[in-house]
C-alpha cells in the first residue's frame, strides 16, 4: 500500500518534486548530494554525476556563511529564506534564497538534509534597476529644484543686464561689462535647460527648428576642449545642410552622449568623426528605411575608431540600464536617452559596429524650413505701453524690483507685491486700474495656481501671465486651459516678455 498524504501518493509529490521551477535537492550530512530535482541540475549546471560534488565546500564555498548555516540548523532545525550567492559547477555566481530543513531518521537523529534553492537573479536585477531609477528620479528632482533657483537669479541678471546695456553708450565701458554679463547669463540659462531636460520637466518643443551645422559646431568645439589631444576630431558638413526638427539642448545631448561613449571605447586614442548630409525618402521606401516616413532628413553621422561592440551585445544597447562599461563607469541611460531624443523627434538611430575597428552611429533629423536666425542682443527696447498698469506678483525681491524698471521704461505703472495673499489684496483694491497681472507659479504661502484661481474669482475676465523658472509640460497645459494669456519661462529677455505684453493688453 502506497504511503499518503493529504490525497497524494507518493509517486506523484515525486512528479511534483520533479517539476518544480525553484531548485530541491537532498544532500547528507557531510553535505554530499543524494537527489537533485531537474531544476536544481540546471541551476547549478550539474551532470546526473554526483560523487564528487559537496554542496557546502563547492557550492557554497563561503565558510562564514557555511559556518552560519550549519550552526542554525544545529539549534533550531531548519533555516528559511537565507540569502547568500552560490556557486555554479562551472563557478558561475547567482544570487539565491536558501530554506533548508533537517531530514531524521525514526530514531530521530539527523540523517540529511533538504534544500529549496531560490534563484533571484532577475528579482535582484529589477531590484538594482529600480533603485537606480529612484536614484535618477532623486537627481532629478535635486536638478528641478536648482534649476528653479538659478532661473530666479537669472530672471533678475539678464533683463538687468540688457538695461544697463539700453541705457549706455555703446562704446561706453559700462556697455561692454553688461554685454559680457549678459552673455555669459545665457550660457548659464543654456545649462539650466540642460538641467531641466535631464529632470525631464523641460518642455518638448515641438516647433524647433534648428541650424544644425551651426548648433553641432558649436558643441564639437566644446568636446574639442574637454576631451585629450590624442583624441582627433574630425567634421565634415555638406554645404547648404537643411535645418533640423530639434532642440539645440536635445542635440547636445545626443553629440555629448555618443562622444563620451567613443572616447571610452578608445582608451586614450582614435578618431572621431563628424558628418552630416541631406537626405531624401522617397515614397518607394527602402527597406532599410522602413521606419522613415517619406520626406527629406538630415543624416547625422558620429563614428569612431573604437573597440567596436560585440554583435550580442549591440541589439542591447538602447536599452535603459544596460551598459557595456565596468562597475561605476556608467548608468546605461545614455544611449536610452538619445533613443528616446530622436524618436520623439519623429527621426531614426542606427547603429553599426565592427569589434575592433570602430562604431558609427546613424542618426536621421526630419528636416525643416530654414527659419531667421537672430542675435538676441541686437533688441532695442523702446516705450510701448501708455501709462496702463500692471501688478506683478512675485516672492523674489530682485525679480519684482527688476520687473519694475523694465516696465517702467517700456511705458507702464507697476505695483508690486511679494506674495499671492498680498497680490490678491492689492487687486481688490486696485482691479479697474490694473489691466495686466505677470504671477510667479511657485511661491511660499500660496501656489500661483491657487492665486490664479482666486482672482479669477474677484475677475473672470482678468489677463494673467503666468512666470516660472521649472519648465512644467503639465502646470503650463493646465492653467492655458483655466485661461492664462501666457506662459513666461524664467529667465526671460525684454524681447520676449515685451512681445507677451503687447498680444496681452495692446491688441484688443
Amino acid at each position: 500500500m502506497l504511503l499518503k498524504r493529504n490525497n497524494y501518493e507518493v509517486p506523484r509529490l515525486v512528479t511534483i518534486v520533479e517539476e518544480l521551477k525553484d531548485g530541491f535537492c537532498t544532500i547528507n550530512n557531510s553535505g554530499n548530494f543524494i537527489y537533485l530535482n531537474l531544476s536544481a541540475l540546471e541551476m547549478l549546471e550539474l551532470m546526473d554525476s554526483l560523487t564528487e560534488i559537496n554542496f557546502f565546500d563547492q557550492i557554497i564555498k563561503d565558510q562564514i556563511h557555511i559556518a552560519q548555516i550549519k550552526n542554525t540548523l544545529s539549534k533550531e532545525g531548519f533555516l528559511k529564506d537565507y540569502e547568500i550567492d552560490l556557486f555554479s559547477s562551472l563557478n558561475n555566481r547567482f544570487p539565491v534564497l536558501l530554506t533548508i530543513n533537517n531530514i531524521k531518521d525514526p530514531a530521530n537523529q539527523v540523517i540529511g538534509m533538504s534544500v529549496l534553492i531560490k534563484d533571484m537573479t532577475y528579482i535582484k536585477k529589477m531590484q538594482k534597476q529600480l533603485l537606480q531609477a529612484q536614484k535618477m528620479e532623486s537627481i532629478g528632482m535635486l536638478a528641478s529644484g536648482v534649476a528653479h533657483e538659478f532661473n530666479n537669479i537669472l530672471t533678475g541678471i539678464i533683463p538687468n543686464a540688457e538695461l544697463i546695456k539700453m541705457t549706455s553708450d555703446n562704446s561706453s565701458s559700462n556697455f561692454a561689462r553688461a554685454e559680457a554679463i549678459q552673455k555669459s547669463a545665457y550660457r548659464a540659462a543654456d545649462i539650466v535647460r540642460k538641467l531641466l531636460n535631464f529632470a525631464r520637466n523641460d518642455k518638448e518643443r515641438k516647433d524647433q527648428s534648428i541650424n544644425l551645422a551651426r548648433a553641432a559646431t558649436e558643441t564639437i568645439d566644446i568636446i574639442r576642449k574637454l576631451f585629450d589631444k590624442s583624441i582627433e576630431i574630425e567634421v565634415d558638413f555638406k554645404d547648404d545642410l537643411n535645418f533640423a526638427k530639434i532642440d539645440a539642448t536635445s542635440l547636445q545631448q545626443i553629440l555629448m552622449n555618443l562622444s563620451i561613449n567613443a572616447k571610452d571605447a578608445m582608451n586614450g586614442d582614435g578618431n572621431i568623426t563628424f558628418s552630416a548630409n541631406n537626405y531624401t525618402v522617397k515614397t518607394d521606401l527602402r527597406v532599410e528605411n522602413k521606419d522613415l516616413l517619406p520626406g527629406n532628413y538630415v543624416c547625422l553621422k558620429i563614428s569612431d575608431t573604437g573597440q567596436g561592440i560585440d554583435a550580442d551585445k549591440l541589439k542591447y544597447i538602447f536599452d535603459p540600464f544596460y551598459t557595456t562599461k565596468g562597475p561605476g563607469k556608467g548608468t546605461g541611460l545614455g544611449l536610452s536617452m538619445v533613443y528616446g531624443i530622436v524618436k520623439n523627434s519623429g527621426g531614426k538611430i542606427d547603429v553599426n559596429s565592427i569589434p575592433n575597428e570602430g562604431t558609427t552611429f546613424t542618426i536621421y533629423l526630419p528636416a525643416t524650413e530654414r527659419v531667421k536666425e537672430k542675435d538676441a542682443t541686437e533688441y532695442i527696447m523702446k516705450p510701448i505701453g501708455t501709462g496702463q498698469s500692471i501688478l506683478v506678483i512675485d516672492d523674489e525681491k530682485m525679480i519684482r524690483e527688476m520687473a519694475r524698471d523694465m516696465l517702467n521704461i517700456l511705458g507702464f505703472k507697476v505695483l508690486l507685491a511679494a506674495s499671492g495673499i498680498e497680490g490678491l489684496k492689492i487687486y481688490r483694491e486696485h482691479q479697474n486700474d490694473i489691466n495686466l497681472v505677470i504671477l510667479d507659479l511657485l511661491m511660499p504661502e500660496m501656489h500661483g495656481k491657487i492665486c490664479f484661481e482666486n482672482l479669477k474669482k474677484i475677475n473672470p475676465e482678468i489677463k494673467v501671465i503666468v512666470a516660472s523658472g521649472m519648465g512644467e509640460v503639465e502646470k503650463k497645459n493646465e492653467l492655458e486651459k483655466m485661461g492664462i494669456l501666457a506662459y513666461l519661462e524664467k529667465p526671460y529677455r525684454l524681447e520676449h516678455i515685451t512681445e507677451i505684453i503687447k498680444e496681452a493688453i495692446l491688441k484688443e
